[in-house]
């Protein structure tokens, strides 16, 4: 008698015969089909079920060690910098601390979690280099919204928190400030585009960029420049958010004639405390988000009395700042409002009357700084 093994249970053949003495009927072969496939499915159900026991079981938690390494390492403060809350304190038994923080896996600890990296090994699931403290609230946003919270940006929070704890003083990414004169003239309402625009007007666009992932508010830039600058609202990039209010030295504009428009009157050297324009341009910006940038376009007239060529040439070698973009930054970190200054230096060509920015600094290198407070320098 050939026999059919599923888990325990032994069924004979279709071909033997049954209790009774009687032949296998039709019915008989398909009652007997039906029942080696139900016991088929309740084998792979049990499997099915001991595969996710397994897998909860797997699941690579945290030594009780590691957790204190993870917590102590920033002080017990919740590590998204937009929190930092205190997540320890005294508990109503004296022996006993309270304990609100959670040390939170960066790649989940079992497949299928939140960033979950198939590619770590046991130990390095389990160690602190894994782990991020919050406090219970933000532990349970990083892993209820994925794709908001990746692996890039936990390790970053992480490391901006160990710092501050480190050091007492937050370190976000320093904000680019940038001015790069553009190849010929942008199209601008109201303006005419001739060759003698051309050859009088240069124009420049200004970049402000938040490289870190904090809102910068309250922000200021200085922009003192060899030539006169003005703007005429053309904002070619700004979130949404953002209100921006540019300040500069008068500059009066008017028709000269028809279809001639921005013909610059600039101070008369020539008559007495109206020296050569030394220009100096304010923008203030509410609020710049994180990863956003602000640029506009300022436009600059060829000055009646050009920048002497002793001042581009000592600007440009170094030996005096004449031309900069300085800028102040303020920011929200552990409740309280802190603050960035940046600092870019500018060469300026004279024969062609381009400007380049150099890398943006946190603070000016060592040498003579020329600084005027208004428009005129005299």
């Amino acid at each position: 008698m050939s026999e059919y093994a599923f888990g325990s249970s032994v069924l004979e053949s279709p071909s033997a015969v049954p209790t009774g003495g009687r032949p296998a009927s039709e019915a008989d072969v398909n009652f007997g089909s039906a029942t080696r496939v139900a016991l088929r499915n309740s084998t792979d159900n049990r499997i099915a079920n001991l595969d996710a026991m397994c897998a909860a079981l797997a699941r690579e938690e945290f030594p009780s060690k590691v957790k204190m390494i993870i917590a102590q390492r920033v002080n017990y403060l919740c590590s998204n910098p937009a929190c930092h809350e205190f997540t320890s304190g005294p508990h109503s038994d004296e022996n006993k601390p309270l304990i609100l923080g959670i040390a939170a896996h960066i790649c989940a600890a079992s497949p299928g979690g939140p960033r979950y990296n198939r590619s770590q090994s046991r130990e390095q699931r389990r160690s602190p280099a894994n782990g991020i403290w919050l406090c219970d609230c933000h532990a349970r946003e990083i892993d209820a919204d994925r794709a908001r919270f990746p692996e890039s940006l936990l390790r970053e929070w992480k490391s901006l928190t160990e710092a501050f704890v480190a050091a007492g003083n937050p370190t976000p990414s320093l904000p680019n400030v940038s001015l790069t004169t553009l190849k010929g003239l942008r199209l601008i309402e109201r303006r005419v585009l001739t060759a003698e625009n051309a050859d009088v007007f240069r124009d420049h666009q200004l970049v402000v960029e938040n490289t870190a992932r904090l809102d910068m508010r309250h922000v200021q830039v200085r922009v003192q420049f060899p030539e006169p600058l003005f703007e005429f609202g053309k904002v070619d990039q700004k979130p949404a958010v953002t209100a921006i209010t540019v300040r500069a030295p008068r500059v009066t504009t008017e028709s000269a004639r028809e279809g001639v428009p921005w013909n610059i009157s600039v101070p008369d050297p020539a008559k007495p405390r109206q020296m050569r324009k030394f220009n100096v341009m304010l923008i203030d910006i509410s609020i710049l988000p994180a990863l956003e940038r602000v640029a506009l376009t300022l436009v600059s007239p060829r000055p009646q009395t050009p920048p002497p060529n002793e001042e581009v040439t000592a600007n440009n070698r170094e030996s005096v700042f004449h031309y900069t973009i300085t800028g102040k930054f303020a920011f929200d970190w552990n409740r309280e409002v802190r603050h960035l200054n940046t600092w870019t230096h500018l060469k300026f060509h004279a024969l062609s009357r381009r400007a380049t920015s150099g890398r943006t600094l946190s603070s000016h290198p060592p040498g003579k700084h020329v600084a005027v407070a208004g428009g005129l320098v005299g």
